[in-house]
């Protein structure tokens, strides 16, 4: 059963510097199982999957910093939005995004994606208050007037190899208990 709002990774294309695909996955409905022996690129999968929808991730594998861009084909609540981010070792790294599919949006012009900044500004919008509104969230703000970013809620559902087995968010230094409890208020109301 499919609850609204949702969102789905219909595909994950990664494109080294030369733009040759390295990687091309379509995801299906479902529980979809990613395999491989040990140092096979699972993690490295993970790592992309996790930084193309919003996370903050710099700590890049030799082979992944060989790729120059990581794109997402998503379907949000019944719209298509095809996101798109450079990989870089530099933090909290802009976002592009297209309205419509991967087919279309590879052949549109770069000036027909709008870029969206990882932080929102005064009068302008970050990437994840684009995606948010999109899946109909509403803005949610700390008590300290922290907004919530796609990285922080990420941390909820991707747990990395180097997080203790015990913790339900994705491990970081700086982890502020009144983010984990916005988090908790938006996802459960």
């Amino acid at each position: 059963m499919l609850l609204e709002p949702y969102l789905f990774v219909r595909r994950l294309v990664v494109n080294d510097h030369g733009g040759k695909k390295v990687v091309d996955i379509s995801f299906h409905r479902g529980v979809n199982i990613i395999r491989g022996t040990n140092s096979s690129g699972k993690s490295t999968l993970m790592n992309f999957l996790f930084y193309g929808l919003g996370g903050d991730f710099s700590n890049w594998t030799t082979e992944a910093k060989r790729c120059h861009e990581v794109v997402l084909e998503l379907e949000v609540s019944g719209a298509w939005l095809t996101v798109r981010r450079e990989v870089t070792p530099a933090p909290r790294q802009a976002m592009q995004i297209y309205y419509g599919s991967y087919e279309v949006a590879s052949a549109a012009a770069r000036t027909e994606w709008k870029t969206y900044s990882y932080a929102q500004a005064e009068q302008r919008d970050s990437f994840s208050t684009v995606l948010f509104k999109a899946l109909g969230f509403p803005e949610v703000r700390t008590e300290t007037d922290n907004s919530l970013t796609m990285h922080q809620l990420l941390r909820l559902l991707y747990i990395d190899q180097d997080s203790p087995i015990q913790n339900l968010f994705r491990f970081e230094r700086f982890d502020p208990p009144l983010m984990k409890q916005a988090i908790a208020e938006l996802l459960l109301g």
